[in-house]
């Protein structure tokens, strides 16, 4: 989950920075970690004291670790900053926690309005059928509404917990990803956290001192978008000719103006990662102000299709009252 991820990295970070060893770090966490976890961390103790690499054992579990996660912890291995790499990816995974928790709140009660319309809509409608044919019948309507509004609820639960388990395998996160980026309220959210992932990766690749095409082509894939992976490899022939990093990707359109503006301006100072740090902390600020309109536009969509759903059902509810009086008559 985001919380023991959250916890893995934060707990690696403050390890790491007392000056204990990776490996005894892991062995620390592994004593404290979910029973599940263990024999993972495990795996990655062995191979961390033969020598290997810490980011080449979460490779092997693309489930728990995303691929930008593992390329940003490659390239501080490689540039000697894995602290502070720990602290960098606990910070982005306990944002977004706190970014999905801020909209879960703040649309609770929008959930909760659907579901009780879903109820009341089909107790009516039961009431409606069974209207002029008595006590019983109203009743017998009554209890299968609420037979079928159970069911519904119990298949809302079952696609919701479908959808979790797909998320947590790395090619369902990648079709999840994608589609969410497509619409129209969180797809801006989307594709926002898509460039800061960018940025983050290959700033921290630029650092440890990663060749700019292989940087480009890793950050891309870290990033977890078929379109900015194509966008890149469009323009990669530029780099072989010795274009310069924001002359590449300028016309990807892939960081926003003011990322590019910082970016320039550290090229010419000799301060590329630092102008893309900073850039990833603008486009962090500009995701929070965008998440926090979030609600008011999901509430704003969300009113717009319920109240003339509420009205057709009313004045069809009053149509057919009116019809089965004046047929009395």
């Amino acid at each position: 989950t985001l919380t023991q991820r959250a916890q893995f990295y934060r707990q690696l970070q403050n390890l790491l920075k007392s000056g204990i060893p990776v490996g005894l770090s892991l062995n620390y966490i592994a004593e404290n970690i979910a029973f599940y976890l263990r024999p993972m961390v495990r795996d990655m103790i062995e191979h961390v004291q033969q020598g290997g690499r810490l980011s080449e054992t979460m490779v092997r579990y693309p489930s728990v670790f995303p691929a930008w996660e593992v390329s940003l912890v490659r390239a501080s291995e490689i540039g000697g900053t894995l602290p502070e790499a720990m602290g960098d990816v606990a910070d982005a995974i306990e944002m977004e926690m706190a970014l999905r928790h801020e909209v879960n709140a703040k649309t609770f009660h929008l959930k909760a309005t659907a579901v009780v319309f879903v109820l009341v809509m089909l107790v009516v409608s039961g009431a409606q059928a069974a209207a002029g044919a008595g006590v019983s019948a109203v009743l017998a309507n009554l209890g299968q509404a609420l037979l079928i509004f159970s069911l519904f609820m119990a298949g809302a639960i079952a696609v919701w917990q479908g959808w979790k388990m797909l998320g947590r395998t790395r090619r369902g996160a990648e079709v999840i990803f994608e589609l969410m980026s497509r619409l129209p309220l969180i797809g801006p959210v989307q594709n926002l956290m898509i460039r800061i992932r960018f940025a983050r990766v290959l700033g921290a690749l630029w650092n440890a001192g990663i060749a700019p095409m292989e940087a480009l082509e890793s950050a891309a894939h870290a990033a977890g978008s078929a379109h900015i992976k194509h966008r890149i490899a469009d323009q990669l022939a530029q780099v072989g000719q010795g274009a310069t990093l924001s002359e590449v990707l300028g016309p990807t359109n892939i960081l926003p103006p003011e990322v590019m503006y910082l970016l320039q301006s550290g090229e010419t100072s000799g301060s590329v990662a630092e102008s893309l740090r900073s850039g990833v902390g603008y486009m962090q600020m500009e995701l929070e102000a965008q998440v926090k309109t979030l609600p008011a536009k999901a509430q704003l969509l969300f009113y717009l299709i319920l109240v003339p759903l509420i009205g057709y059902f009313v004045i069809k509810f009053w149509t057919d009252y009116a019809s089965s009086l004046m047929g009395a008559m």
